[in-house]
């Protein structure tokens, strides 16, 4: 686990772990609300159900699973997580096997 101090001081910290089974259903929101977020100029208000939250946290139980294939952490502040990262093997069908991703 890596635990670094936020500017100026204040006293608590951010923390950068690995992903862990029970921490799916925060990733998924975060997911959600950064993708919301990110592409609201361009989505619906409405997101379709099948593009919705629950598919996102099935994805991240999928990739979880795939340990130690793909590798996803965690950024938790004050208990929350509120950022991941994830990466693994390139999923390009066009590149040859073993290929780096680009």
């Amino acid at each position: 686990m890596v635990t670094t101090e936020t500017p100026r001081g204040s006293g608590y910290g951010v923390v950068l772990r690995a992903a862990q089974p029970e921490d799916v259903a925060a990733i998924a929101a975060v997911h959600d609300r950064s993708r919301c977020r990110a592409y609201s100029e361009i989505l619906p208000s409405e997101i379709p159900e099948e593009f919705g939250v629950d598919r996102i946290e099935a994805e991240w139980q999928d990739l979880l699973a795939d340990v130690p294939a793909w590798r996803i952490l965690v950024t938790e502040h004050q208990g929350s997580i509120v950022g991941f990262v994830a990466f693994g093997p390139c999923r390009d069908d066009d590149l040859p096997v073993g290929s780096r991703a680009q």
